[in-house]
């Protein structure tokens, strides 16, 4: 076995170049897992590192999961500036086909490998899903007791991290109320 090395580099949004302080940065090769928190100014080192092959990542509630690979070598410093971006979203409007009239009070809902996140639609028929990590997402729309009536898949990513997905639906109507016999 030789002696440890590092990995080491600067956390930074991706669009804007600002670092990005206060993020866990981890280290993996499937023996083990080293980490270590980027400091106010974005910088990182992840000291004691063994020899070898490295998946790095970041992963952040605010932030989409960013991965990269490194190869640490014995008292070597790997040199690995990691870039992010915000979580993503997906909105859109729901209207009723008969009439493009906006349908108000439905649960619009994206799923993703065990991950649901909801929103309902306002006064406009608008929604939003917000923090979403990167991946494809299947996106329906259903009332609390459902799994969905309508269904289309969008995909989120680093590099288009807001998907659109309307949806136009024809709508039922309800009539309620009392029947009377004609005697009263």
């Amino acid at each position: 076995l030789g002696t440890a090395g590092s990995i080491a580099g600067t956390v930074t949004q991706s669009v804007s170049g600002v670092p990005v302080g206060s993020v866990l940065v981890s280290a993996s090769n499937g023996m083990g897992n080293y980490s270590s928190v980027s400091a106010a100014d974005g910088t990182y080192t992840i000291a004691g590192v063994p020899p070898g092959n490295y998946t790095v990542s970041i992963q952040d509630t605010a932030l989409m999961t960013a991965t990269a690979s490194a190869t640490v070598a014995a008292n070597g410093t790997v040199q690995l500036p990691l870039a992010v971006v915000p979580r993503g979203s997906v909105s859109g409007k729901v209207t009723n086909s008969a009439d493009g009239s906006p349908v108000v009070h439905v649960v619009v809902h994206a799923s993703a490998s065990g991950f649901v996140t909801s929103a309902v639609t306002d006064s406009e028929g608008n929604y939003q899903l917000t923090g979403l990590d990167a991946g494809p997402y299947l996106v329906g729309l259903s009332d609390a007791s459902s799994p969905g009536i309508v269904r289309s898949q969008v995909v989120v990513s680093s590099a288009a991290p807001a998907a659109t997905a309307n949806f136009a639906r024809a709508v039922a109507v309800i009539i309620s109320g009392t029947i009377f016999a004609a005697d009263g």
